[in-house]
């Protein structure tokens, strides 16, 4: 595949999804993100369409701007903006980031105050591959979702093949291929437990509630689960307070 292109410059190649190559490039005179089907085949080719018909949906601070379409050598494209950062996964994994129990909970509550953006437009987008790898975190620990070729946008419960990652989707999605809010819900919980579970933290109520195998045990909505969410953070806020007057004085 041939990547000279008059509009942009490739810096180097980043990773291969999928469905598609990414890359980081020069695109005037701005650092961005070249994401191109991998080859010619009708669902790689549909996952970018879906990317831009969800760019086109919603804007939000927190994801990529599209910047651009393109199609070479019969394969489309993207350009979007690029994210400084490194996705969750990687720092959890690869560089054995320790996130506290505050930092933790703030990763989580900005998750799903994002996701709730999402499922507020009319019909609801689902997302459907909410996972660790598709989580961008900065070094203020502000929040990114990237990679939206399979999302959704139509009824609340979607019938159709299963996509996703195995632990981060719902089984739901497994079984019959339906995909709803709730889904979405159950990929925040498998984010929180994946945080967790390497860092062997506590808020085991919430994650259970969230990956309840049947999909109406669990948060019916984003705004429910995000009470819960927000009322344990000012807990764990409180909780430090408390322990900093006491060692103070001790």
């Amino acid at each position: 595949m041939n990547l000279e292109h008059k509009d942009f410059k490739v810096i180097n190649h980043i990773t291969d999804g999928g469905a598609s190559k990414i890359y980081k490039i020069n695109y005037n005179n701005e650092i961005c993100i070249l994401k191109i089907s991998k080859d010619q085949n009708y669902i790689n080719q549909v996952q970018i369409d879906n990317e831009i018909e969800v760019h086109q949906l919603i804007s939000h601070n927190h994801i990529p701007t599209l910047k651009g379409t393109l199609v070479i050598d019969e394969r489309k494209a993207i350009i979007l903006s690029f994210i400084k950062g490194n996705n969750l996964a990687h720092l959890i994994e690869n560089k054995k980031v320790k996130f506290n129990n505050e930092e933790t909970k703030k990763i989580i509550l900005n998750l799903a105050n994002i996701i709730k953006d999402f499922h507020r437009v009319k019909p609801s987008i689902i997302l459907r591959d909410i996972k660790p790898s598709n989580i961008i975190i900065n070094e203020m620990l502000e929040v990114f979702i990237v990679d939206f070729g399979i999302s959704t946008n139509g009824m609340t419960k979607t019938a159709n093949k299963a996509f996703g990652t195995r632990g981060f989707t719902a089984p739901e999605a497994h079984n019959n291929g339906v995909y709803g809010i709730t889904s979405d819900i159950y990929s925040i919980g498998a984010t929180y437990q994946f945080i967790e579970t390497i860092e062997n933290l506590k808020s085991t109520r919430i994650i259970d509630k969230c990956m309840k195998h049947n999909e109406n045990e669990r948060y019916q909505t984003i705004d429910e689960l995000l009470i819960d969410l927000e009322y344990e953070n000012k807990i764990s806020l409180f909780i430090k307070k408390i322990k900093s007057i006491f060692f103070k004085r001790s």
